[in-house]
């Protein structure tokens, strides 16, 4: 029971006529039961795709690929489609989305807006990618503008802009300043003010008109350091990062103005290991990760993200990067820097920086430019960076902040209060989605079908010229053979049979999919055609 989505000529020759698209992905994916084995998934997308699939998939690993019931759920935006899984054994299964859209180019195309945003005063700007977030894809964005303070939403197709929302911050053009999401779906935003409002604070987008609430306790002076008694609690903080949940949970923060015990120059990163939180957090930092000793950082208007080896990208707003103040440094999880821009990245740099999900690619900015670079490692986990695009920006200097979807969209908020994005070049435009655990697939079939791939059902043996199917005591009804991306090249029904021999001579060197229904279930089997 392989089947796909389907598409008419007139859908796919209006997709190429669309120059300006993202990269594609799905968003928004819930399962429920209707009736009986019937099952309403919903998902979005996030622009039109050519091709894509609803994927069930067993605890033994095992694929089927189910039908939309027509083109129209694969067009932009929010679909429901109904499947009946009557032929699927009870038990337990996750399930994903797979789309594909229009062919990208080679070189980064800049993408159309629906709605186009404007933000008083755009600063910062992120998206949640975590795929168990009930809101995967949503972007953020603060406004710090005179009058309009605090954070818009938009959803994965960057269209159907929010109001802003929160308030009770100062009147700094720095709060607030910038925002990271949390594994635990929380948005984190930071106030680099050196007013009363200075800090990190926690917002809620499931509750989104109230207020965002300041992590840590103590009196916060005229410079942004706030204290408990004699105990430094922070300082003006231009960015944080969040690890872990619950009780595992750390903050870390980059701070301008802290000097504690052991650290010999302000411009920190620290962690505060703030768990559940339940109480404002009054104490000094956690621990020290980066002391800043050669002094490196000298701005303050930083942007921090951990890598895959425990270490640290911390960049700074420079007005031109140097090898004595740089852009951007790495520092190793023992804590030495080991990758210094020195030079590499311009001017006007404001201090701006993203990472995809993979950790491959790094994004900066310059004067009315967005970089987008290779990382590569060395055998000490040491990394270096190679230009892999450069981006001209059409809404002038500066750049304040960038960020990167999961499908490989770059996202810029600057100056002319403008937001827009980018699509990187892509071998292949298709993106598989998994849904939430909590939105796992469950079955409760009173025929209890077997259905993916029973091995005792069936047999297969190929030459050049042919497939020959052998049933193993049920009877063959229909078999179906298909390519590895699930292209449908051969289906047949045939009359309660135990031998079938199916012509291959016309496919290619490589591998395929037979999937044969039969008496006793749905069997599905790879094969290599030599």
């Amino acid at each position: 029971m392989k089947r796909l989505f389907t598409i008419i000529p007139a859908l796919i020759l209006a997709v190429a006529l669309q120059a300006q698209q993202p990269n594609i992905y799905a968003y928004g994916l819930k399962v429920e039961l209707v009736e009986g084995t019937q099952y309403k998934f919903t998902y979005s997308l996030n622009t039109n795709a050519v091709s894509g699939s609803i994927n069930i998939i067993s605890s033994g690993g095992n694929t089927v690929s189910l039908a939309a019931p027509d083109e129209s759920a694969l067009t932009k935006g929010k679909h429901e489609v109904t499947i009946d899984l009557h032929e699927f054994a009870s038990g337990n299964y996750t399930w994903s989305v797979t789309a594909t859209g229009a062919a990208t180019g080679t070189e980064p195309v800049s993408v159309t807006i629906d709605a186009p945003l404007t933000l008083a005063t755009p600063r910062g700007l992120a998206i949640d990618n975590n795929f168990e977030s009930p809101y995967f894809g949503q972007i953020y964005a603060t406004s710090s503008g005179t009058g309009e303070k605090g954070v818009y939403i938009l959803d994965a197709a960057f269209s159907n802009p929010s109001s802003v929302y929160t308030t009770g911050w100062s009147e700094s053009p720095a709060s607030p300043l910038r925002l990271t999401v949390g594994p635990d779906h929380l948005v984190y935003i930071t106030d680099w003010s050196d007013n009363s409002t200075s800090g990190v604070y926690v917002w809620d987008p499931a509750t989104p008109t109230n207020n965002a609430v300041s992590i840590f306790g103590g009196t916060v002076g005229t410079s942004g350091i706030a204290k408990d008694g004699e105990t430094i609690i922070h300082g003006s903080v231009s960015h944080c990062y969040v690890v872990g949940t619950g009780a595992d949970r750390k903050l870390y923060t980059f701070d301008e103005d802290v000097n504690i015990t052991g650290v010999d120059n302000a411009m920190c990163l620290f962690r505060y290991d703030i768990g559940n939180l339940a109480q404002a957090w009054t104490a000094n930092p956690s621990a020290v990760i980066f002391p800043n000793t050669a002094k490196y950082e000298q701005n303050g208007n930083s942007m921090i993200f951990p890598d895959k080896n425990g270490g640290w990208w911390i960049s700074q707003d420079r007005a031109t990067d140097g090898a004595t103040i740089p852009a951007l440094i790495h520092v190793s999880a023992a804590g030495v820097v080991d990758y210094n821009s020195s030079g590499t990245l311009g001017g006007r740099t404001r201090g701006a920086l993203a990472i995809n999900a993979e950790q491959s690619l790094l994004v900066t900015v310059g004067t009315n430019y967005i970089r987008v670079w290779d990382v590569t490692w060395d055998g000490s986990n040491v990394p270096s960076l190679t230009q892999k695009y450069q981006i001209t920006t059409t809404f002038g200097d500066p750049v304040y902040n960038v960020a990167m979807d999961v499908a490989g969209n770059v996202f810029a908020a600057g100056n002319a209060k403008a937001l827009a994005a980018w699509a990187l070049p892509k071998t292949d435009n298709t993106f598989t989605t998994p849904a939430a655990a909590a939105y796992k697939l469950t079955i409760t079939n009173p025929t209890d079908v077997r259905t993916i791939n029973q091995d005792d059902l069936i047999s297969i043996k190929t030459t050049d010229n042919k497939l020959t199917l052998k049933t193993c005591g049920a009877s063959l009804t229909a078999y179906t053979l298909f390519s590895l991306d699930g292209r449908i090249l051969r289906s047949e029904k045939v009359n309660n049979l135990n031998v079938v021999e199916i012509p291959i001579a016309n496919l290619g060197s490589g591998a395929y999919l037979l999937q044969a229904k039969t008496t006793e279930g749905i069997a599905t089997k790879k094969f290599i055609k030599k």
